[in-house]
């Protein structure tokens, strides 16, 4: 869960540069659809886990896009990080 967790921390950093959520949170939920495939084996049950996690991480940052710059920025991050609990 660290490592999902440093991802996340690095796609924020990705976000600033390419200014694309939907890029961010594929790359989340490929790097979640291996880490659960190769920790659960079961491919069917890592597909929709890390469809869920695509899904909660775009709307992540999708609203770290909107918030930049802003002090609610800082709210939005540090509540996203649970993110790299699912």
């Amino acid at each position: 869960m660290l490592i999902k967790i440093l991802i996340l921390l690095g796609l924020v950093k990705l976000l600033k540069i390419s200014n694309s959520a939907a890029l961010c949170a594929v790359i989340y939920g490929v790097a979640v659809l291996i880490f659960t495939f190769v920790s659960k084996g079961n491919f069917s049950q890592a597909l929709i886990i890390s469809i869920i996690g695509c899904g909660l991480s775009f709307i992540w940052f999708w609203f770290l896009h909107k918030t930049e710059g802003n002090w609610f920025w800082w709210v939005i991050l540090i509540g996203g990080v649970s993110i790299g609990l699912v």
